[in-house]
């Protein structure tokens, strides 16, 4: 009786046991793949330009991933997290925190548009943007400088070269309110 040749599940067997990964957030590291695998949509409908990309690896520095990117387990390709998925490339990561599903291609194509165009509909409370822009920036420009290495670490923090930035990615239409 010949043996019954067994399709390898792209990307998803390339789970890692125990590893740690700082730029994952703790919970989602069970979650982590091999990035490399994954495959970018051929037919995203959304697209990404320096810019965003850009900013998408800013955040993912200052951040870390905190929520998986969506694949497709029949065939590997990324129906939500395609920026994040680039940009973590970019960024050198050998891994992402993934979830896996088991779409039809309409169904794919219908969550990819839905997953981007849903938060694109969605507004700002300018006012409180402003005010929780202002208060990151004060925050971290009253992060008090020290001596000890910890504080120093704070003192740059403060100063920009740390988490906190004296530019920060979002202006709002009532103003860049960066320190």
């Amino acid at each position: 009786m010949a043996k019954r040749a067994t399709r390898r599940k792209p990307a998803e067997t390339q789970q890692v046991e125990a590893a740690e990964f700082p730029y994952i957030a703790r919970d989602l590291w069970p979650l982590a793949r091999e990035l490399a695998p994954l495959l970018a949509d051929p037919e995203n409908c959304r697209t990404h330009d320096e810019s965003n990309l850009k900013a998408i690896r800013a955040s993912l520095r200052r951040y870390g991933q905190r929520k998986p990117i969506v694949v497709n387990r029949l065939n590997g390709i990324i129906e939500a997290g395609n920026g994040t998925a680039l940009a973590a490339q970019a960024e050198g990561w050998s891994h992402i925190a993934a979830v896996f599903v088991e779409d039809d291609p309409t169904t794919a194509t219908g969550y990819a548009i839905a997953d981007n165009r849903t938060a694109e509909l969605a507004g700002w409370n300018e006012e409180q943007l402003v005010a929780s822009l202002k208060a990151i920036s004060t925050r971290c420009a009253s992060v008090p400088s020290g001596t000890s290495s910890r504080s120093r670490s704070r003192s740059r923090t403060a100063a920009g070269t740390g988490p906190c930035r004296r530019r920060f990615l979002w202006a709002s239409s009532a103003g860049d309110v960066s320190t």
